[in-house]
């Protein structure tokens, strides 16, 4: 529930800076200092991403291991190893992949402008550097809307284990509803029916949860760390 609630928070202050970029960059102000220095901007960055994505892992494997609840013990930890490996790979890989492109773009332009090779290498390299900015911004958005539809997911189906099942039933049988509505694409449109409420859930949850963070959250954590600061300096 916690990691569903902070993706359905980072989805939602994403979404908070392309509406009201100035409000956003004030409230990542109250949160912690911007540096101008390039690196640490950087490290900031990464570190967040690196969280994001820790967090939606332990999602993954808890998702995957109630669902292997009656196996053996040596059963679910060869599924989790097998799961486990197959996140690193799929994510980090294509990561990998994503950042690598414009320095292979610029190389195959460079290489192929030395060579005979003809205009195709060259026209694609460059349409690999000039073509990644507009890749990452898609890329980002739909990274935005997979966490506000994952964490609103992660929060409708745990909500079910603390009595309030009556959100997922609501969903289900607008699902429902829209596949008898259209049959031919009954099981298409009462998937996206559901994904769209759990969306909705998630974006309403992660936009109650910015001011939360930064009126109560924020400042106990700043608190917290500053008496630990004292503890370990008396």
């Amino acid at each position: 529930m916690l990691g569903g609630l902070y993706l359905c928070y980072e989805g939602a202050e994403k979404v908070y800076e392309l509406v009201v970029p100035h409000a956003a960059h004030a409230h990542e102000a109250e949160l912690e200092t911007i540096s101008i220095d390039p690196k640490t901007f950087e490290d900031e960055k990464v570190a967040s991403a690196v969280r994001t994505d820790f967090i939606l892992s332990a999602e993954i494997m808890a998702i995957t291991l109630g669902s292997l609840s009656e196996s053996g013990l040596a059963v679910q930890a060869l599924v989790l190893a097998l799961v486990g490996t197959m996140i690193t790979a799929a994510v980090y890989g294509v990561v990998a992949l994503i950042v690598k492109a414009d320095d292979f773009g610029l190389w195959l332009a460079q290489r192929s402008s030395r060579s005979r090779t003809g205009a195709f290498p060259r026209m694609l390299g460059r349409g690999l550097v000039q073509g990644m900015p507009y890749l990452l911004h898609v890329l980002g958005l739909i990274g935005t809307a997979a966490m506000i539809w994952v964490g609103g997911g992660i929060i409708v189906h745990g909500a079910e284990s603390f009595g309030f099942a009556w959100l997922s039933h609501l969903l289900h049988d607008a699902g429902e509803g829209a596949a008898h509505a259209m049959p031919a694409v009954g099981g298409v449109v009462s998937w996206l029916v559901q994904a769209a409420g759990s969306g909705l859930v998630g974006i309403l949850l992660g936009l109650a949860a910015i001011p939360a963070v930064g009126y109560a959250v924020s400042p106990a954590w700043r608190w917290c760390a500053a008496r630990l600061r004292r503890m370990r300096t008396a």
